[in-house]
């Protein structure tokens, strides 16, 4: 017997990774910015930056 997982507990194990992932970025962006998934193991975070005195650095 080899050392691997079957097929459907990696896949299960390798969802979890992303949920956990997505999750984690989610907390960590807050609610101004958007976190989306892009497909496999790759996530897009799209960022809202203000200036000094808090108005968009760019109209909206």
């Amino acid at each position: 017997m080899g050392g691997t997982a079957p097929p459907l507990t990696a896949d299960a194990a390798g969802d979890a990774v992303i949920a956990a992932t997505a999750e984690r970025l989610s907390t960590w962006a807050g609610s101004r910015t958007a976190v989306g998934r892009l497909g496999g193991d790759e996530f897009a975070l799209t960022l809202r930056i203000a200036r000094s005195d808090g108005r968009p650095a760019w109209p909206t």
